[in-house]
C-alpha cells in the first residue's frame, strides 16, 4: 500500500502542469508517528489554485522496534497575508494514514532480539497545515491530522503531527 502511495504522488507531480501549480513543497523535520516521540520525517506537497495536497514520509528502526507511516492530505489553503514574521498560510481539509510498527518481544541466550509483534494503523481524518514563509521560497510548517480509525473503538484518537523546514519552487 505504502509503494501505491508513494507511486501516485510521483505521478501527481509529474502529470500537472507546471504552469498550473502554484507551488512544489519539500521539507525535512519531525514527525509523531510513534505517538509522541519524535521521528525524522519527510514532506512533499503540490499547491493547486487554493487547494493542496500534501504528504508525510516518515520511519525509525532500531535493534528493538521499527515504525514507519505516510500520510497524505487534501486541504483547501487561504493566504493570511504578511506579518511581522512573514506570510502565513493555513489550510484545512481531510487526510489518510497508513502506519505500520513491530516491536521485539523476547531475547534469545545469544541477546539477539526475538518474537516480533507487528502492529498496522489505518487512520483517516480531518486535517490542518500552517505554514510561515520568513522569505519567498522558505517555509516553516505544522501539520496535524485527527485520525478517525480502529481506535475510536477503544474510545482513543489516533493523530498524527509533523514540524518541518523546507522549500517551495
Amino acid at each position: 500500500m505504502t509503494r501505491i502511495l508513494k507511486l501516485g504522488l510521483s505521478l501527481l507531480l509529474l502529470g500537472l502542469p507546471t504552469q498550473a501549480l502554484s507551488a512544489m513543497r519539500m521539507g525535512v523535520g519531525y514527525s509523531t508517528v510513534t505517538s509522541g516521540r519524535q521521528v525524522p520525517a519527510l514532506t512533499l506537497g503540490v499547491d493547486y489554485k487554493g487547494w493542496a495536497v500534501s504528504s508525510m514520509l516518515a520511519g525509525v528502526k532500531t535493534e528493538v522496534y521499527y515504525s514507519s507511516g505516510i500520510m497524505v492530505n487534501a486541504l483547501q489553503v487561504k493566504d493570511w497575508g504578511n506579518f511581522w514574521f512573514g506570510r502565513l498560510e493555513v489550510g484545512v481539509g481531510a487526510g489518510v494514514y497508513r502506519g505500520e510498527k513491530g516491536i521485539y518481544m523476547d531475547l534469545d541466550p545469544s541477546g539477539t532480539p526475538t518474537n516480533l509483534e507487528k502492529d498496522m494503523d489505518n487512520l483517516i481524518g480531518p486535517a490542518f497545515r500552517v505554514a510561515f514563509k520568513p522569505a519567498k521560497y522558505v517555509h516553516l510548517s505544522v501539520e496535524y491530522m485527527m485520525g478517525i480509525g480502529v481506535s475510536v473503538i477503544s474510545n482513543a484518537w489516533g493523530d498524527v503531527g509533523m514540524g518541518a523546514i523546507g522549500v517551495e519552487l
